[in-house]
């Protein structure tokens, strides 16, 4: 999520074009890294800047695998910083299960149901955020 992230759609009269303010200055980017089990949301990671491979396997030596218990199930989606294979090498060296949802699946993936409240809500803080310092400047 950076924070210049915003729908690409608006609302505007009929036959009249929308329009909408971007900042032109270079946005901050963050990503939250987390797991979920059962409803409870486990291990989280915040990080600046874009997750990669080496970003994703230090949240999961330093934050996912100290959470694991041997035998438990780890399900991740298909993006393809987790299907390598330091990744399912640290998760089956817990004594733990890997699996992968099918592609295309974000309605299978019930984390989806906390990012974008999550993503909304810090959205709305950013936005609150620049509108104080445009008016005080």
């Amino acid at each position: 999520m950076d924070d210049t992230e915003r729908y690409a759609y608006g609302h505007s009269a009929k036959g009249k074009r929308c329009y909408a303010e971007k900042p032109g200055k270079k946005s901050i980017r963050i990503n939250f890294i987390g797991g979920l089990r059962g409803k409870q949301f486990m291990a989280p990671m915040m990080v600046e800047g874009y997750c990669n491979a080496n970003v994703y396997q230090a949240y999961i030596d330093q934050c996912l695998i100290p959470c694991l218990s041997p035998g438990e199930t780890v399900i991740m989606d298909n993006a393809s910083f987790h299907k390598s294979k330091r990744v399912k090498e640290a998760i089956e060296g817990a004594g733990c299960h890997l699996l992968f949802l099918p592609p295309y699946s974000p309605d299978l993936n019930p984390i989806e149901h906390i990012w974008s409240p999550l993503k909304n809500r810090v959205r709305m803080k950013l936005d609150a955020l620049r509108h104080l310092k445009c008016n005080t400047q």
